[in-house]
């Protein structure tokens, strides 16, 4: 059985803008000569655990506001508690994890009495750089939970297991304490960009505004003249899972609803899209194919040469065809590499009829198309193994 385990998705894009630079732009790169739209991994993974954290309910925070948070916690805990001292007690605690010498508290806390990070750092004789101070901190509720405990007991302990966490989502990205590795984890899933598999173009959208009660003089003209840049395309990603660090990385394996937090977890990898301008465009699509295939040695596909839209318009089969094209090249190639778990799904009506062959117990077959629900069932079997 192989550690590695990825699953490629081919979906279609309509006219959207999910991941813009910082001009506004849809992202784009360069790639075997010719412009392609990309979707870059740091907002697809962004949105992976938003969706996963919604319909698992397994919650983490990322900020540089924890000191506050967990401070709030500890009051509410032993109520005896004073604010202020439980924040400056819960940042000395993640001090201790990152390289900044101070840790702020970024607003006030009006309710309890609590000082602004200003006036804070300023009793403090703190005259260092703000944005040196705060780090952005990343724990699972279980962690927050125990830190505020020990603080409102007024104890003091480990409330990161060395490279471990029960958060799936730590698990599968990875998070890092420059001031304290042992405390950091190891990523379990690897996202790719999600790039377009031919040239792309990028159009502009002039927009206005209308104005529904114009004066007289006015007339029938508008509040507001605009331009917006969107794009379209059909694009290739991958995610792949590695199994035995997942399972050095996540505690979450013997609790009941780990199979749910899977299933949760993998959804998300196939679905979630950066939400970008989400209420102007609604891109919301299903995808076109989804192969998820065991590896020895993780690889993914190539789209170095361009896709050529068919004869009658559309990129998804002619993507989807030289995907299929690579996938008999990889086994002739090296058939050692993919010995195990293959199985595909999609909504592209020709999935049927393609030649992804497989060779299991010494024979060949081609492989059946399932559904998501059917696909998602055998990898988390696989990650379980």
């Amino acid at each position: 059985m192989s550690n590695f385990l990825t699953i490629h998705t081919i979906f279609s894009l309509p006219w959207s803008n999910v991941n813009r630079d910082d001009t506004g732009t849809p992202k784009h790169l360069l790639q075997g000569g010719v412009l392609r739209s990309s979707i870059s991994s740091q907002a697809i993974k962004r949105q992976v655990r938003i969706s996963y954290e919604q319909k698992s309910r397994d919650i983490s925070v990322r900020s540089g506001n924890l000191a506050e948070l967990i401070g709030k916690r500890s009051k509410e805990i032993n109520p005896d508690l004073e604010i202020r001292q439980a924040v400056m007690k819960a940042g000395e605690a993640l001090r201790a994890l990152v390289k900044s010498e101070k840790t702020s508290v970024s607003k006030d806390i009006s309710d309890t009495g609590a000082k602004s990070s200003k006036k804070s750092d300023e009793e403090r004789g703190d005259n260092s750089n703000p944005k040196e101070q705060r780090q952005s901190i990343w724990l699972s509720a279980e962690e927050i939970e125990t830190c505020a405990a020990q603080i409102a007991s007024e104890e003091s302990g480990d409330f990161i297991e060395d490279g471990k966490t029960g958060s799936l989502a730590i698990a599968a990205f990875g998070r890092m304490f420059a001031k304290l590795p042992s405390k950091n984890t190891e990523a379990a899933i690897a996202v790719s960009p999600a790039v377009s598999t031919h040239a792309a173009a990028i159009e502009t959208d002039y927009f206005s505004t209308v104005d529904d009660y114009p004066d007289e003089k006015q007339g029938a003209g508008s509040t507001y003249l605009g331009t917006a840049l969107y794009t379209s395309g059909c694009f290739y990603r991958t995610a792949t899972i590695d199994k035995a660090q997942l399972h050095r990385s996540w505690t979450g394996f013997d609790r009941d609803d780990s199979i749910t937090n899977l299933r949760a977890m993998i959804d998300a990898l196939i679905y979630a899209l950066p939400s970008g301008k989400k209420n102007v465009t609604a891109p919301y699509v299903v995808p076109a194919l989804v192969l998820a295939e065991e590896q020895a040695h993780r690889i993914a596909y190539d789209f170095e040469n361009p896709v050529q839209a068919a004869p009658e318009g559309g990129y998804v089969a002619a993507t989807i065809q030289s995907l299929q094209e690579q996938f008999v090249s990889a086994r002739r190639f090296d058939p050692d590499n993919f010995r195990g778990v293959t199985v595909l799904s999609g909504s592209h009506e020709n999935l049927d009829s393609l030649d992804f062959k497989v060779c299991a117990e010494n024979e060949t077959h081609n492989l059946s198309v399932l559904t998501k629900n059917e696909l998602i069932d055998q990898i988390i079997s696989w990650i379980r193994k």
